[in-house]
C-alpha cells in the first residue's frame, strides 16, 4: 500500500516513476524516488496510491549521484514503509516492487554485489538478481521483513537480469535533512488561513 505511482509532467507530455512512502507527520508524508524520475519536471507532480489517494508534490531534496528525490505529500491513509537499519548482505533474497507503464509488480532476486557510483564514492550502490522495467525507477528494495533495503534506479549496464539502486544506508542519511523539513511545513489549516477566501478545497488540491 506504501508503494505509489509517481507522474511528472514534462516537456515532451508525461513520464511515469514509481517510490515510497517512507514517513509520516499529522499532516504529510515524505516519499522517496529516483532525481531522474523528477529532475524534467515542468509542472506539478503528482503521486497516486493504490487505495485511490492523490496528492500533489513538492521535491524537498535531490542527490544527483546516488540518483534520490525527497518529496512531500499530503499524508495518505497508509502504512510507511520502515527503513531497514542492516545492509542487505550477498546472497540475501531482496524484492523490488513498482508500476512500470501498467500494473503494479514485485520481483525477488538474490543480493550479488556493491558497486560506486565512480570517484571517490563509497560503494553503496546494490545489485540484485532480477530485472527492472522502464517506469519501476524510484522504486523500494525490500527486503524479507518487508524493510526498505534500498530505492531502485535501473537495470545493470550490459547485465540483463541485473537492478541496481542506492542501499539503506546512504538512503537513510539522504533522507534526514528532508524530514526534519517536513516537520516544519505547514498544515492546511494554515494554507488555508492564506488563501483569499473561497473555496476550502483549493489547499487540498495544492502543493504541499
Amino acid at each position: 500500500p506504501a508503494v505509489a505511482r509517481i507522474i511528472v509532467p514534462n516537456r515532451d507530455g508525461m513520464s511515469l516513476g514509481s517510490g515510497s512512502l517512507v514517513a509520516v507527520t499529522p499532516t504529510h508524508g515524505l516519499f522517496v524516488t529516483n532525481w531522474h524520475v523528477v529532475r524534467d519536471a515542468s509542472g506539478t507532480i503528482t503521486v497516486a496510491f493504490p487505495n485511490g489517494f492523490r496528492s500533489a508534490a513538492t521535491v524537498l531534496r535531490i542527490d544527483r549521484d546516488w540518483d534520490l528525490a525527497a518529496l512531500a505529500i499530503w499524508k495518505p491513509n497508509v502504512q510507511p514503509i520502515p527503513l531497514a537499519t542492516a545492509a542487505p548482505q550477498p546472497g540475501e533474497t531482496l524484492t523490488i516492487a513498482g508500476y512500470g507503464k501498467g500494473d503494479y509488480r514485485a520481483s525477488s532476486g538474490r543480493c550479488t554485489q556493491y558497486f560506486s557510483p565512480g570517484g571517490n564514492l563509497p560503494h553503496e550502490i546494490v545489485e540484485l538478481g532480477t530485472s527492472a522495467r522502464e517506469g519501476d525507477s524510484g522504486g523500494p528494495i525490500l527486503n524479507g521483513r518487508g524493510e526498505l533495503s534500498g530505492v531502485l534506479f535501473g537495470t545493470s549496464v550490459g547485465l540483463f537480469g541485473r537492478t541496481m539502486g542506492s542501499y539503506c544506508g546512504r538512503v537513510r542519511w539522504f533522507l534526514a535533512p528532508a524530514a526534519t523539513e517536513l516537520d516544519r511545513m505547514p498544515g492546511p489549516e494554515t494554507l488555508i488561513a492564506r488563501q483569499q477566501p473561497g473555496p476550502a478545497t483549493v489547499a487540498s488540491a495544492g502543493t504541499p
